[in-house]
């Protein structure tokens, strides 16, 4: 995975995006996510898993689907790191790490968002960080194993609920078909694992 400073998307408005999705929260097939051919499980001979499923198989699951239409908070996410094919023009739908929050202060302060991503890739590599955050070093310098609604200590959020996650990213829910900035509206189910999908552009504006 990596990271690229890209053009940033413009500030986004929650009152919008909330009474958007509000008014149109019943999803289209658009809205579902598709499981790429990566994620799909092998089975044996006996119809059972020949391996454990990848965590993020789960996303898929139709049942998940309708309950973050139904039952999810609009949150609002910053990149930390991405499949680096997620950047360029392409078919493939990735995986990525994202920390997002549903506190409104972010809303209104969306760079410290953005700082807080860029202070945990910057510790890609590193060892010798306090457990915590130790922790996410070690995830994001492996980019293979998956991690979901980690919460962030507060003496490096003062005081407010942030969450590190891993997700999917659905080329046919961005506006470009792929990775452009850091700032993304996301649809989270609190406690859920996994938690978190990037919310269809579809809903972005209206």
């Amino acid at each position: 995975m990596g990271f690229f400073k890209k053009k940033e998307h413009e500030e986004f408005d929650i009152v919008k995006i909330n009474d958007s999705f509000d008014n149109n929260s019943k999803p289209s097939k658009a809205s579902y996510m598709k499981c790429p051919d990566w994620l799909l499980p092998e089975y044996d001979r006996n119809g059972q898993y020949a391996e454990m499923p990848d965590k993020l198989f789960d996303l898929y699951d139709p049942f998940l689907q309708r309950r973050f239409y139904k039952e999810g908070k609009i949150a609002f996410g910053a990149l930390v790191q991405a499949n680096v094919l997620l950047f360029k023009k392409g078919d493939d739908d990735c995986p990525a790490n994202f920390i997002y929050s549903t506190d409104k202060y972010y809303w209104e302060h969306q760079d410290e968002l953005i700082m807080l991503a860029d202070a945990l890739f910057s510790t890609k590599g590193y060892v010798g960080f306090h457990p915590s955050i130790q922790r996410l070093a070690d995830l994001i310098t492996d980019e293979y194993e998956r991690i979901f609604c980690y919460k962030l200590p507060r003496d490096i959020t003062e005081g407010r609920e942030v969450y590190f996650t891993t997700v999917v990213v659905q080329r046919d829910h961005l506006p470009k078909k792929k990775v452009i900035g850091r700032k993304y509206p996301m649809l989270v189910l609190e406690g859920n694992e996994p938690d978190a999908m990037i919310l269809p552009y579809m809903y972005w504006k209206k």
